[in-house]
C-alpha cells in the first residue's frame, strides 16, 4: 500500500472519529446535566477525556491535510487549519463551562449554572460558525481541482453553509442549528468513509 493511499485513509478516520467522540462526549455531559443529585464524576471525566479528543482530531485533520491543500492554495490552506484551530479552542472553552454548570459536590448557584450554560453553547456556536466557513472554502478548494467529484464538493459546500447559518441563528435565539447541521455531519460522514475506501482524487 502507497504512502499516499495510506495518509488518505487516516485523513477519512480523522473525519469520522470527531463524530464520534463529540457525539458520545454529549450523551455522557447531557445524562450529568439532567441529574437531579451530585453528578456522577466518572460519566463527568469521561465526558471530558471524550471532548478533548474531539478537539485534538479536529486540529489534526486540517493539519494532516494542510501539505495537500497548500498546493493549490496556501491561503485555503491557512484559513482552514485556523478556522479548525479555533474551533477546537472554543470548544475546549465551552467544555470548562459546561463542567462548571453541572451539580457536582460544590454545586453552584443557580446564576452561576445559567451563565454557564450561556458561555457553552454560545462558544458551541461560534465554533460552528468558524468551522463551516473555514469548510466552505476548503469545499470550494475540493471543487476547484476536483479532488472530489463536483457533486461531492457542492453537497460540502452547501452542508457547511447550513451549518454557517444554523449557528447565526441559533445565536440569534432561533433554534435552528440541529437541523441545520444535518447536511454538513454527513457530508464529513460520508467523506470520511470515502477517504478511507478511494481516497482523494489526484492528478
Amino acid at each position: 500500500m502507497n504512502r499516499v493511499l495510506i495518509q488518505d485513509r487516516l485523513t477519512g478516520c480523522l473525519f469520522l472519529l470527531p463524530l464520534l467522540a463529540y457525539g458520545l462526549g454529549n450523551a455522557l455531559f447531557d445524562a450529568a446535566l439532567k441529574t437531579t443529585t451530585v453528578a456522577d464524576p466518572v460519566l463527568i471525566a469521561a465526558g471530558t477525556l471524550l471532548w478533548i479528543l474531539n478537539a485534538v482530531t479536529v486540529v489534526a485533520v486540517a493539519a494532516i491535510l494542510y501539505p495537500l491543500l497548500q498546493q493549490y492554495s496556501k491561503a485555503v490552506a491557512a484559513a482552514y487549519l485556523a478556522a479548525r484551530l479555533m474551533e477546537a479552542v472554543l470548544l475546549l472553552m465551552g467544555m470548562f463551562a459546561l463542567r462548571a454548570g453541572i451539580h457536582t459536590e460544590l454545586t453552584p448557584e443557580p446564576m452561576f449554572r445559567n451563565a454557564a450554560l450561556f458561555f457553552y453553547r454560545d462558544c458551541y456556536q461560534v465554533a460552528m460558525l468558524l468551522l463551516g466557513t473555514g469548510s466552505m472554502a476548503f469545499c470550494g478548494l475540493l471543487c476547484r481541482h476536483r479532488l472530489l467529484p463536483l457533486s461531492w464538493s457542492v453537497w460540502g459546500f452547501a452542508g457547511y453553509g447550513f451549518l454557517a447559518a444554523g449557528a447565526v441563528a441559533e445565536l440569534c435565539g432561533l433554534h435552528w442549528g440541529l437541523y441545520a447541521s444535518i447536511p454538513g455531519g454527513l457530508f464529513e460522514l460520508t467523506l470520511g468513509i470515502r477517504l478511507i475506501g478511494r481516497g482523494w482524487n489526484r492528478l
